[in-house]
């Protein structure tokens, strides 16, 4: 799949370096065929010697030493990240302009029909001992190879190129890997060419010439752009994290010696409580903000449509639409359980399974709950 490319295994080794490596100005290639595109990338490619890598005021050129190298490293390991991914900037000099403002680099002296920012960023898995200058832009012609082979692809399906492509990274089974998309993408194709990887066969980064079979569950939404390790905007506008909005707050807790078993939640959540948006719910019980929580885990992994967390009137609205409580109750400090956070996560999913024994229940399920839910049983509502 040209939209899908391999960065490797996670290693849980200390000589290995997650990196993560992007620009902070996109640069800008104007052409008018697919000729022209790839004379674009060719150029950027060759234009890779000057490129300068900078990490904590400590930068990799060209003309760097393996003095500097070490020093990166040594920058590299203070951090505290818990899956050790360092971020690492790239500056490029295409031109002899000092003007600020983002590198356009033209092909042609002929009329451009398209322009195009190609925003670098990209995660690659380095060892210790091979952090050079030469290693880093190997892994950035690599990706400027995938990101044209993305581009292309898009350009044969839409039939016309896209102004950017943002790039979505992902750990799957201890394996990580990029997806390249439009910044604006309609939700119906998005579904088509996330099931297309799902099946997929992509380009390793690793490995030359060599493709990987990925076969993802068709029933498990794996790589919504919401799941993705740096969310689009808009997701963390809704979701965090941010100052109003925690995001995973255990995994900067200390966990307390000896007491107990731990258990870990596989994926994000936004963590609510009591006091937080403006609303004073001290003695509402903590159901309310329970139930916030697991909405937002639902949201981080794409099992519903990412949006807003709904807030505590819109849970007990929710309550009184289903019909399990008296309008009276929407406004009131009155408690929640279980029961009603179950129902505030059927209405959330819009889908319910119901075992019955005839096939004439089925007509009074429907007149109950059509007006709350779907009945289906087609795993693929979760995609």
């Amino acid at each position: 799949m040209e939209l899908c490319e391999s960065v490797g295994e996670l290693s849980g080794s200390s000589e290995h370096i997650l990196l993560r490596i992007f620009s902070q100005k996109p640069i800008c290639i104007r052409f008018s065929t697919e000729e022209s595109l790839s004379l674009c990338f060719l150029k950027l490619k060759i234009l890779l010697t000057s490129a300068v890598f900078v990490h904590d005021s400590v930068c990799l050129s060209a003309n760097s030493t393996k003095e500097h190298s070490s020093k990166m490293i040594d920058s590299f390991r203070k951090l505290k990240d818990n899956i050790n991914l360092a971020a690492l900037i790239v500056f490029f000099s295409l031109d002899n302009n000092t003007c600020d403002h983002t590198p356009t680099l033209q092909i042609s002296h002929h009329s451009f029909g398209y322009s195009h920012r190609i925003p670098i960023d990209l995660i690659c898995n380095f060892n210790n001992n091979e952090l050079m200058h030469r290693a880093l832009c190997t892994k950035l012609s690599s990706f400027l190879d995938s990101y044209h082979r993305a581009l292309l692809f898009l350009w044969r399906e839409v039939k016309f190129p896209p102004k950017t492509l943002l790039s979505y990274h992902y750990v799957v089974r201890s394996s990580m890997f990029s997806i390249r998309l439009p910044w604006k993408i309609e939700e119906t194709r998005e579904e088509i060419w996330r099931k297309i990887i799902h099946e997929s066969t992509f380009y390793n980064l690793n490995i030359f010439s060599f493709f990987l079979k990925f076969s993802l569950p068709l029933d498990t939404p794996l790589v919504r752009r919401g799941q993705a390790l740096h969310p689009v905007p808009r997701i963390v506008t809704w979701l965090g994290p941010s100052s109003e909005l925690l995001v995973c707050p255990h995994e900067a807790v200390k966990q307390a010696p000896n007491i107990g078993q731990t258990y870990i939640v596989t994926g994000r959540y936004t963590y609510k409580h009591y006091l937080q948006d403006g609303v004073d719910d001290r003695n509402w019980g903590c159901a309310y903000r329970s139930l916030q929580t697991l909405v937002s885990w639902l949201m981080w992994q794409g099992e519903i449509t990412p949006g807003p967390i709904p807030s505590l009137r819109d849970i007990q609205a929710s309550i009184v639409r289903f019909g399990d409580k008296p309008k009276s109750f929407i406004g009131s400090c009155q408690w929640i359980g279980s029961l009603e956070v179950c129902i505030v996560d059927v209405l959330m999913l819009c889908y319910a399974n119901y075992v019955v024994s005839f096939y004439s229940e089925l007509s009074s399920l429907w007149i109950k709950y059509s007006g709350f839910m779907e009945f289906s049983v087609n795993c693929e509502k979760l995609f």
